[in-house]
Order: structure tokens, then sequence, then C-alpha cells
């Protein structure tokens, strides 16, 4: 039995063409799946974001990183779990503060989020 050719080509090659096709475009895929991290950067997200005025001295910022090798607050590193999350009390000054949440990936590049809040204690009147 030979095998079946069209205008010259054999199956053979053709069956050799298409497997590099789909070799090239399988490692186009990994490659773009590795770059995902690279494409992506360091991200943070906070939850339940506190109000901007508060009573309370202490403020506890909780959220989650994605891609990070370093994170601080106001220049201060803090940790994360293994999954990414992170809590970490902020001590307020009376009236107004920024607080500064900086990430940097292992790529160099890095992220910023502030957030802003007033503290104003209560008033302690007294009869």
């Amino acid at each position: 039995m030979s095998p079946i050719r069209i205008r010259g080509i054999s199956t053979p090659v053709v069956l050799r063409y298409l497997f590099g096709c789909l070799l090239a475009g399988l490692l186009l895929a990994y490659i773009i799946f590795q770059a995902r991290f690279f494409i992506a950067g360091p991200q943070i997200a906070l939850y339940n974001e506190p109000s901007s005025v508060q009573t309370d001295q202490l403020v506890t910022l909780s959220g989650h990183a994605e891609n990070i090798t370093y994170i601080s607050v106001n220049g201060r590193p803090i940790h994360t779990d293994e999954s990414g999350h992170f809590q970490e009390p902020v001590v307020l000054e009376t009236g107004y503060t920024i607080v500064s949440i900086q990430a940097n990936d292992r790529f160099g590049r890095s992220t910023k989020l502030q957030r802003e809040f007033v503290y104003a204690p209560p008033s302690s009147t007294t009869p």
C-alpha cells in the first residue's frame, strides 16, 4: 500500500507539518501561561475597608496580595500567609493620616495603594 499523494505532497509530510504546528502551538500556550504573573504584576486588594473618619485610634487593614515578593505598610514590612492574605493594625495620629501599602514583585515592578484617614477622638465632656 502506497501513501496517498496530493499534488506531490505525501501523507507523512503532512502529518509531520501538522505535528510541528501542534507542538509550536503548545509551546506558545505554555509560554503565555507562565508569563501570566509577569503580565498581571503585583496586586493588592483590601477587604472591608474602614471608614475614612475614625473614632478609634487603632484601625486594622486586612486584604489580599498576589504576585508579590515584598509588601509594606508605611515603609514597614508586613507578612502574608501562604495564600497572600494579610491583616495589619495601624495606629492613627490625631487628625489626618495617610496609610500607604506598597508591594513589589520579583521583576522589580511595584504597586501602591493609599488610604486617607481622619482620627477624631471622641470628645470627653465632664460635667
